[in-house]
């Protein structure tokens, strides 16, 4: 009986030693875990649901609904969502991430005339729309977040980031050209995608109650003229961040001649 006592109380001794060993030693950092692309990938996943939840606001959105119910029970029931929509002139003026990578990205566009899906014109005189989505990283759960693109009177300015790729067999330099090109040809994606307009085709499937499908698509095709970078750096979690310009006035000119 004094053995087994013994052993009782030598395993709790054990128990509060770990116990307070474990008080001393911290939980690592969801957040530290994230790459850069990974944050940059859920970034732009939370623009492109921003632009779908403001483009069903603004133009609709087609419900397609189909519920079965047998002997008063429901046996299934399916919505499916559709939007195919053009926007321009959308900015971002937002952007949170959150402790566990989630991205938030916040976009507002002021509206006159448009036209919505079935065809009728609606007058919005010069109202402002507001709309969040949302991004999460792939994979498992770093720099600052860029500030929102700038458009002033004459001017518009987007801002474009840009990662190293993953090659031992690159040198650095080779690295770090490859990544300012990667941030340059996103800040020219973001210009375009304010002055001419970005196309959102969206389709989400929701079956008994429990989202299915949800797949969103984001599609800009133009040319662009006489846009300069203006800044480029490194930031803290090994990405580059790339901000361009382009006036407007002459960008005007070059449209009203095609």
């Amino acid at each position: 009986m004094k053995i087994h006592t013994h052993r009782v109380l030598k395993v709790f001794a054990l128990f509060l030693f770990f116990c307070f060993v474990a008080s001393f030693i911290s939980i690592p950092d969801v957040n530290a875990q994230i790459t850069a692309q990974q944050r940059l990938m859920a970034k732009r996943a939370a623009k492109v649901d921003a632009l779908r939840n403001l483009l069903e606001t603004v133009y609709g959105v087609r419900i397609d609904s189909s519920t079965t119910v047998r002997d008063f029970v429901t046996q299934s029931d399916v919505i499916r969502a559709k939007l195919d929509a053009v926007i321009q002139g959308a900015r971002e003026i937002d952007y949170i991430e959150q402790p566990d990578g989630t991205a938030e990205v916040t976009v507002e566009v002021t509206l006159g005339r448009v036209e919505d899906v079935v065809g009728r014109r609606i007058y919005y005189d010069r109202e402002t729309f507001r709309a969040t989505g949302y991004g999460a990283p792939s994979g498992s759960p770093a720099g600052p977040s860029s500030p929102p693109p700038m458009m002033g009177g004459d001017i518009v300015r987007a801002k474009g980031n840009g990662v190293e790729p993953n090659d031992p067999s690159m040198g650095n330099a080779e690295r770090s050209l490859m990544a300012k090109r990667a941030a340059k040809l996103d800040a020219l994606r973001n210009l375009l995608e304010q002055v001419y307009g970005v196309r959102v085709t969206s389709d989400t499937t929701v079956r008994n109650f429990v989202t299915q499908s949800d797949d969103m698509r984001a599609r800009v095709n133009a040319f662009i003229q006489g846009a300069r970078v203006v800044s480029e750096r490194a930031l803290g979690d090994g990405s580059y961040e790339v901000e361009v310009e382009i006036e407007i006035e002459p960008l005007r000119r070059m449209l009203i001649t095609r």
